[in-house]
């Protein structure tokens, strides 16, 4: 059952109890969501344990809203011997660079949830490929429905375009693509300059820019922030501060591939070309794709297949703001030439297999697990060379300054930024360091790991 089946019947169940039980829609939702994440059988959930809630809520009908699910469900499924399944079986893959690049772009593209679950990405052929979860309508008004997400992710891909192309115009109006020197690297025996890799460093105005671009993210009109903070993430500890740096990441890489050719960063010199440009396609799912309920990453796949872009020699980096479901991981598990990052092992209902044409029959779980992927342990850089914006603007702080509702600091970031247009490379620097030594740069009592 579908979790707002089973938040209808709680609330239909409490209406038709005598006396009355009053139950908000929020506390029926959080019943709801519990009793789907235990994967139960319907019928189980329909004649054993709802009725037994009901019955429960009506001992106590002054705290109904408090009322203590979760242990209770966990104690009535222990009591009544209710076969509960496995809990799912999460698979990853090799995180490479390349992938965790598109997995970085994939979540600043990601929506809310209630808009569309997931979003996909795919840099290909110059072109950047965007698919969505977004619903099936079949009322009339599809068109228009479909015309409105469109807005959105229009809106949403130019917040991220606009923000590499306006630390792009401020680094080409110096016209010098100069290394910068100003990091004491000391050498032991055996060691020579070639070893050495290039780095991003982000000041505090670069900082500034990405979170007003984040910000901007946020916004109704752009879709909203999404469920993407990875698995174990000790270093971010919100949706914010981690599309913030999963969008300095992605600049980093863009600069470094088209500016100073180098390899490993993530993008090729044709995919970072796509990024900002305005070649770019939109999925959707509707009657004419998808049978209405492909995931996002089969939409890729099928565009690909299309396209006879699906070639094992030369494997496609798929970026999924979350990991694959069963169905999509048995779909995309059969391409020799597709890469993903892998799957958390949750079985959807109603989801349809592209290559069979019928709907996934997929194992039955017990609670889910996270449904994103573990994070990279990659830093973003911060430099330390401009005494007049230091590093203490660190990532979590200048996200903090804009939090909805905050316009006074969104302004005072947004004039720091305006301020400094024209002058030249003023949001980041490119340092010499070489990652296998994890070195850090040191200023004003502030250690940084200068890592991409």
């Amino acid at each position: 059952m579908r979790q707002s089946q089973i938040q209808e019947l709680i609330l239909n169940s409490a209406a038709k109890h005598q006396p009355k039980i009053n139950i908000s829609n929020s506390k029926a939702k959080g019943i709801a969501h519990y009793l789907t994440e235990t994967g139960v059988e319907d019928n189980d959930i329909v004649n054993k344990i709802v009725p037994a809630i009901i019955n429960q809520l009506a001992l106590t009908p002054a705290a109904t809203n408090k009322f203590p699910h979760a242990n209770f469900i966990d104690q009535f499924i222990r009591d009544n011997h209710i076969a509960v399944p496995p809990e799912p079986q999460r698979t990853s893959k090799n995180a490479v660079k390349a992938q965790r690049r598109v997995d970085s772009l994939s979540r600043l593209m990601a929506v809310h949830d209630t808009i569309s679950p997931c979003v996909a990405v795919v840099l290909h052929e110059g072109k950047l490929v965007i698919a969505s979860n977004f619903p099936r309508i079949t009322a009339t008004d599809e068109a228009d429905t479909i015309s409105k997400f469109t807005k959105i992710m229009d809106r949403r891909l130019h917040i991220v375009q606009d923000f590499i192309k306006k630390m792009e115009a401020d680094f080409l109006a110096d016209s010098k693509f100069e290394v910068s020197d100003d990091l004491d690297i000391l050498l032991t025996d055996g060691e020579s300059l070639a070893d050495e890799k290039l780095n991003i460093a982000f000041n505090a105005k670069g900082l500034a820019l990405a979170a007003l671009a984040v910000r901007a993210l946020g916004q109704e009109d752009a879709g909203g922030y999404a469920t993407v903070v990875p698995e174990r993430n000790k270093k971010c500890e919100s949706q914010r501060e981690h599309l913030q740096k999963a969008l300095l990441k992605l600049a980093s890489s863009y600069f470094l591939t088209k500016y100073y050719g180098i390899a490993n960063t993530g993008l090729s010199i044709e995919q970072a070309k796509a990024l900002t440009s305005g070649n770019y396609e939109l999925l959707v799912r509707s009657d004419s794709i998808g049978k209405g309920n492909w995931h996002a990453e089969q939409l890729i796949v099928d565009y690909l297949r299309q396209n006879n872009a699906i070639k094992p020699e030369e494997p496609v980096h798929i970026g999924i703001s979350k990991l694959c479901c069963q169905a999509c991981d048995s779909v995309l598990s059969e391409f020799k030439g597709i890469e993903y990052r892998g799957s958390h092992g949750v079985s959807f209902p109603g989801v349809h297999n592209m290559l069979t044409g019928e709907v996934h029959q997929g194992l039955r779980t017990g609670k889910s697990t996270h449904l994103c992927a573990s994070d990279s342990d990659s830093e973003v850089d911060l430099s330390s060379s401009n005494s007049s914006l230091t590093s203490s603007m660190d990532l979590s702080s200048s996200s903090s300054q804009i939090t909805e509702g905050s316009e006074s600091g969104r302004g005072s970031l947004k004039r720091s930024v305006d301020s400094f247009y024209g002058c030249g490379s003023t949001f980041f620097m490119v340092k010499k360091a070489r990652e296998e030594h994890r070195l850090t740069a040191s200023c004003d009592g502030i250690t940084l790991p200068i890592k991409v």
